[in-house]
């Protein structure tokens, strides 16, 4: 089996065009199309935020800023002997 993947572009018409060159000759194969629109690329970073988001977001929380309150004290449990037998 061979994997091959590939761009296109679907054209107004709804057509898409594929031509690729194999090493195969004269045999008939199964063909699996998978169509998954790409997103507008414009719109996105590639860090997956919009375009501009980050830079119209930063510092909207400067008037009124998370507190974080204290987290009291963690529980201190006992440690496991190694190769001790739980019940």
């Amino acid at each position: 089996m061979i994997n091959i993947q590939a761009h296109g572009h679907i054209d107004e018409h709804g057509m898409l065009r594929i031509q690729t060159p194999t090493a195969l000759r004269d045999v008939e194969v199964e063909i699996l199309i998978v169509l998954q629109p790409i997103s507008d690329s414009s719109q996105n970073t590639g860090s997956g935020w919009p375009e501009g988001f980050l830079d119209s977001t930063y510092g909207s929380l400067a008037d009124e800023p998370i507190e974080r309150l204290p987290q009291g004290k963690a529980e201190t449990r006992e440690a496991m002997q190694f190769g001790e037998k739980l019940q």
